[in-house]
């Protein structure tokens, strides 16, 4: 999401509105949510105001620990890459 808005000189309240309306299912109803508990006016959030909220959701240090451990661990067939 972040290299397409980074191709158009979009405001930092646009960039945020395209995000949110790209979120669904789980993620969809996880900000509906949020907007209620924090009283968030979506129409005035700003990029690095929703991007904080999304990061602290969705990739926390505990989802990269996870990545870089698969990652340590990739294997093909009976060999390991080192």
């Amino acid at each position: 999401m972040r290299n397409y808005l980074q191709l158009h000189d979009y405001s930092s309240s646009l960039e945020a509105h395209i995000a949110i309306y790209h979120l669904k299912g789980k993620e969809n109803l996880w900000w509906e949510q949020l907007k209620e508990v924090k009283h968030l006016n979506e129409k005035k959030i700003s990029w690095k105001k929703f991007e904080k909220y999304f990061q602290r959701k969705y990739l926390s240090d505990h989802y990269y620990e996870i990545k870089m451990q698969g990652s340590f661990e990739l294997k093909l067939g009976n060999m390991t890459i080192e």
